[in-house]
């Protein structure tokens, strides 16, 4: 008998023992498997069997999907010329792409800044 084929067929059959003891109900009706992660075991006959299904993204209660800023908006931007100052007040002068805006700064500078690096800043008076 050859060494390795006698350690991939031991290996196999650890592998099928712990996906029958992952299926295997307890008392209460239910795998262990099911009960951390809450839905049944996939096996390989699933994974062949069965296509997913594509769920459309969860949407959680009082967020935004879509954050944008128009043109004359206050917001505030990112600074990286100051060690101890991060954010400045600018306004979105105009809109360059998707995620890209040109804004002005109080001090009269203008940066791109990508819209993560933008916060709203709705009731500050411009200086």
């Amino acid at each position: 008998m050859d060494k390795g084929k006698g350690k991939v067929s031991r290996t196999l059959s650890i592998y099928t023992i712990k996906c029958r003891l992952r299926r295997t109900p307890g008392p209460n009706g239910q795998s262990p498997y099911e009960l951390m992660f809450g839905r049944s075991v996939r096996t390989q006959l699933h994974a062949m069997l069965y296509k997913p299904t594509i769920s459309p993204p969860r949407r959680f209660p009082g967020t935004l999907q879509i954050r944008e800023f128009h043109p004359g908006e206050r917001v505030q931007v990112r600074t990286y010329n100051h060690p101890h100052h991060r954010w400045e007040f600018a306004v979105v002068t105009h809109r360059i792409g998707r995620l890209h805006y040109r804004v002005t700064t109080d001090q009269g500078a203008s940066w791109t800044r990508h819209l993560d690096q933008m916060l709203a800043a709705p009731g500050v008076p411009q200086q």
